[in-house]
Parts: C-alpha cells; structure tokens; sequence
C-alpha cells in the first residue's frame, strides 16, 4: 500500500530544492567574484604550489566524505540497518559544514537527524555516531602519541603508550 503524498509537503520540497540551487549559484558567484577581486592575493598564496599536489589535496579531502560514509555504511549493516552507501555519501556531504561548528558532536549529529529522517532507526544510528566519535578520538591520540614517541619526546617512556593504544583500539572495536 502506497502511502498519501501531501501536495503542500510536495511544493515545500519542490520549492527546497530550487533555493538550494538558487543558494549554490550565489555561492558558486560570490566565490568567483573574490577570486577575480583578489586575484592577486590568490596568485601569491598559489606562487610556488605544486598543482599536482593542490589536486590530489582536493580529491583525497573529498574521498574523505567517501571514506566516512563507508564507516557509517558498515557500521549500519552491522547493526541490522541496511542504508544504500550512496545516501550515506549524500548525507555525509550535506552535513560536512557541521565539522566546523565548536564542539565535536555535530557533524555525527547532522548525519544522525537526517538519516533518521530517512527511515533508519535512532538506536542503530546513536551507536554509529558514538562509535564513529571514539573512533575519531582514538585515532587522534595514537598519532599523537606516535609523533611524540618518534621526536623522543613521550613522558614516562613507551610501555604506558602502548598500553593505553590497545586499551583505546580494543575499545573502539565494533564488536564491543
């Protein structure tokens, strides 16, 4: 059985989608507007780079968002819930903004809201989004922990390091 379709839900959608082209062709303007204002601004950042590598910048922040989405995709499965990884790419990208609001929270709250918008459910999705945070944390403190280790500069030695980098992988484990 199909469900209803509510004619004013369909015109706020419709209408939705048309500002968010409106609002990305102003943005698209606005940023070709300052790189033509300030072009000499942009070449002197640009003196010098390499354009090999700007390139590969840009294609590995972007497989970034593909690279999350996967994580999500997996970890959903795994719980029972079985998203497309194209929405969850979809979704991943829309809520990429929230990365740069202080705290660390919304960015997996974004994704949350707007996958359970879609129909998935909020346990599944909470766990995601927790695992995903301690997953994130951990990986921050072994790579500090590691460069720190690597300029012979950890306090206390190595053992504790060790130590608290498997306590943190065994925690961030999917199986717990």
């Amino acid at each position: 059985m199909r469900k209803a379709v509510n004619p004013a839900r369909a015109d706020y959608r419709k209408w939705l989608k048309w500002l968010r082209i409106a609002y990305l062709a102003v943005l698209a303007g606005a940023a070709a507007w300052a790189a033509v204002r300030y072009r000499a601004e942009v070449a002197d950042l640009l003196t010098g780079t390499r354009p090999g590598w700007l390139i590969l910048s840009l294609v590995s922040s972007l497989g970034m968002i593909l690279w999350g989405a996967l994580f999500w995709t997996c970890c959903l499965r795994m719980l029972g819930s079985h998203p497309s990884l194209r929405e969850v790419t979809l979704v991943t990208a829309r809520t990429l903004p929230a990365r740069y609001i202080p705290g660390s929270v919304w960015f997996a709250v974004g994704r949350v809201g707007l996958l359970r918008r879609a129909g998935l459910p909020l346990g599944p999705l909470s766990a995601t989004a927790v695992l995903e945070m301690s997953t994130s944390l951990t990986v921050v403190i072994i790579s500090g922990l590691a460069v720190l280790g690597v300029c012979g500069a950890a306090p206390g030695g190595a053992v504790w390091m060790i130590t608290l980098a498997l306590v943190l992988l065994a925690a961030a484990s999917p199986a717990l």
